[in-house]
Formats: structure tokens, C-alpha cells, sequence
């Protein structure tokens, strides 16, 4: 029983909570480094709900170009390549889902660069750490058939 129970807590904090620890930091220090390469001034900062934290986040205060701050959204498809090739090559579930996590978690990075891609080219955004803002209006990242409602 007790075995039992450490194989347990010892696959939750390796499968689950050590690739947490490892995607959160590289992830948005890729957004970071990628910013900080194009010449802004960046800040981290923590989201929260109700004494909640919800998620890091890193805010990029400079404005630079939509193609720049495309790249910047895409930096952390680096980590899920690196993950999924070392999964691969070594078969290692630890990798895999560390892949897996990272990929999930740049769901709003996707719809950030589809939305800027749609953008003028001299258009320039920048982010507070909540909202994305610009100089020109910024589209949907997807078909309008996609609302439901009003």
C-alpha cells in the first residue's frame, strides 16, 4: 500500500507538476528573450482572480511591428519542437507531455498571430499584460460564423 502510494505521488510530481515547472519559466521566457531581441522593454507579471493565481504572464510595454509581436507570440513553438524531438528520440513520456502542455498552453498565442497577421505590416501593438493594443484596429483571429449569439 504504501508502494503503491509513493509510485503515485512520485509519477504526479514527475508527469504532472515537474513539466509545469519547466514549461512555465521557458515558455514565457522565450516570449521574453524573442521581445527583448526586437528592442522592447518587457515586464513579468502574474494574472489573478479572487486571491487566485491564474497564470504568469509577461507584458511587452514597447510598441513593435504585428510581424515582430507574431514572432514574439510564436517564440515558445521552440520548446514544443525540442520536447517533441527528445520524446522521440529517447521515448520518454516526460518529454511528450511536456510538449503536449507547452503546444496546449500557446492556444492564445496562435490566435495572437493569426490576428496579427491580418494586420497592416506598419501597424505596431504592444501588451499591458491584460490586453493586446495597437495603433490600428486589431481583427478576430477567426470567422465571424465562429460567435454564437448575439
Amino acid at each position: 500500500m504504501v508502494e503503491s502510494l509513493f509510485k503515485l505521488a512520485h509519477d504526479a510530481l514527475y508527469f504532472l507538476l515537474l513539466p509545469w515547472g519547466l514549461i512555465v519559466p521557458l515558455h514565457d521566457g522565450l516570449h521574453a528573450t524573442v521581445a527583448r531581441l526586437f528592442g522592447a522593454k518587457i515586464r513579468f507579471g502574474v494574472t489573478s482572480f479572487a486571491g487566485f493565481i491564474i497564470a504568469p504572464y509577461i507584458a511587452v510595454d514597447t510598441p513593435i511591428s504585428t510581424r515582430k509581436y507574431a514572432i514574439v507570440s510564436l517564440a515558445p513553438l521552440v520548446l514544443s519542437l525540442t520536447a517533441l524531438a527528445l520524446a522521440w528520440l529517447y521515448h520518454s513520456a516526460f518529454w511528450a507531455l511536456v510538449y503536449a502542455f507547452n503546444t496546449v498552453g500557446m492556444v492564445g498565442d496562435f490566435l495572437t498571430a493569426i490576428s496579427l497577421i491580418k494586420m497592416p505590416h506598419d501597424a505596431k501593438v504592444f501588451d499591458d499584460g491584460v490586453v493586446l493594443k495597437s495603433d490600428s484596429e486589431i481583427p478576430a483571429p477567426y470567422p465571424g460564423v465562429v460567435f454564437y449569439g448575439d
